[in-house]
């Protein structure tokens, strides 16, 4: 019965239950011990991720408000003039013409205009989108003509229908384009 101390000792806590009971109480202290020193690296690592992949489009966002900003400022300074119907070969169609102006400093090219037409009362009866594609580029301070058509019925319709859905008046505003970059200016 000499059996030194440290043995007992030794044996209490090398048992299951003291063993689980130290993991329990140790587990949780390790464990926001860790959290604590590994949660500041993983914030900043997923900064600086984040930013690596936001960035770009971020970048992208500026140069597309400033694209944007230079396309509103020329839109300002485009006018459309003498706009008129003119007689059509074809009875089926309403032809409009026009002239734009580009007042700006910029070459511009794949013009789109909105066309609303109206009736005698000032209603609104129709309205077109038209990319006036064959007008090529409209070069700065130069004035284009243009023209298109409005479909107003089909052929089986006699032509006091197709007269009846001709507009009294039309207006037109310049709705999109593209702006041509010199190799004199920077992007």
């Amino acid at each position: 019965m000499n059996k030194p101390v440290g043995k007992y000792i030794w044996k209490a806590l090398n048992s299951p239950i003291i063993v689980v009971i130290i993991a329990l109480v140790v587990w949780p202290l390790l464990t926001v011990a860790m959290f604590s020193f590994t949660v500041p690296k993983i914030k900043r690592g997923f900064g600086e991720i984040t930013t690596e992949i936001t960035s770009p489009f971020t970048q992208m966002g500026q140069e597309s408000e400033k694209k944007a900003l230079e396309k509103l400022n020329t839109l300002k300074l485009l006018e459309i003039i003498n706009i008129k119907k003119a007689p059509s070969s074809w009875p089926t169609k309403e032809k409009v013409i026009g002239t734009i102006v580009n007042n700006s400093d910029k070459t511009l090219k794949s013009v789109k205009v909105n066309a609303s037409f109206y009736n005698v009362e000032e209603n609104l009866i129709d309205v077109e989108n038209k990319w006036l594609h064959s007008l090529g580029f409209i070069l700065p301070k130069q004035s284009v003509d243009f023209s298109f058509k409005r479909e107003l019925g089909t052929h089986k319709e006699s032509e006091e229908i197709l007269a009846s859905r001709k507009s009294a008046s039309v207006k037109i505003s310049v709705s999109d384009f593209d702006i041509v970059k010199t190799t004199l200016e920077k992007e």
